[in-house]
């Protein structure tokens, strides 16, 4: 049970009030997260290297960053908050570039959302699915029951009978058997091409993320 206030005196008082137990018998508890998530993510580009200790090393060595990649849906939400926490409490904006990336979108423009119900599961697109079995995960979702009913007419009136045609993905699976296919020709008659090898390091992150790069090249080259 939970009751928000100022003091732990007012919080006592809301919690009797609203639960109709004396005082005496109350043994409260302060949440330790108290930040909401954007909040939270305003903070990160310099809370995450020792802030608020400014002397910190990695704070001096990586804030501020150089860029930001994101979608233009949470300029406001999140990097306009960046740049206000930034500038205020470390008198430098956070970075100086943002990169916005595409949004992915369903058939009528909008942006694909849970809250929606209008998220595709690329395992469904694969492999095909039913409608049935498309409503199905709509209705066992999180959605209260006026979003449920939104997704599931929207998915009858876009998908009457068989949901995701692959026959939509076909034109891009294509192109990109074109691509492999262009350059198994190519490379006889291109000259051996020798990437800089990887600087030597002894970080363990840096060695985590070498050994799942090596392991994406060797499973996409079955």
């Amino acid at each position: 049970m939970w009751v928000a206030a100022k003091t732990h005196e007012e919080a006592l008082e809301k919690a009797s009030k609203k639960f109709n137990i004396p005082v005496e018998n109350i043994i409260l508890e302060q949440d330790e997260d108290v930040l909401d998530t954007w909040f939270s993510s305003a903070l990160l580009p310099f809370s995450v290297y020792g802030w608020p200790d400014v002397d910190s090393k990695d704070l001096k060595a990586f804030y501020p960053g150089h860029l930001l990649e994101t979608g233009s849906d949470i300029l406001f939400f999140w990097v306009a908050r960046m740049c206000m926490m930034g500038i205020f409490m470390m008198e430098k904006p956070p970075f100086k570039n943002v990169y916005l990336h595409q949004i992915v979108r369903d058939e009528d423009g909008e942006k694909m959302s849970k809250s929606k119900g209008n998220v595709i599961d690329p395992l469904d697109v694969i492999d095909g699915a039913t409608l049935d079995k498309i409503l199905e995960v709509i209705q066992q979702s999180a959605l209260n029951e006026k979003e449920v009913k939104e997704a599931i007419e929207k998915k009858k009136k876009v998908n009457p009978f068989v949901e995701y045609d692959n026959n939509r993905f076909s034109p891009h699976r294509n192109s990109k058997n074109t691509t492999v296919s262009q350059s198994a020709v190519l490379t006889p008659f291109v000259s051996v091409f020798l990437p800089t090898p990887f600087r030597v390091t002894t970080d363990i992150v840096d060695k985590c993320l070498i050994q799942y790069y090596n392991r994406s090249i060797h499973q996409s080259r079955r």
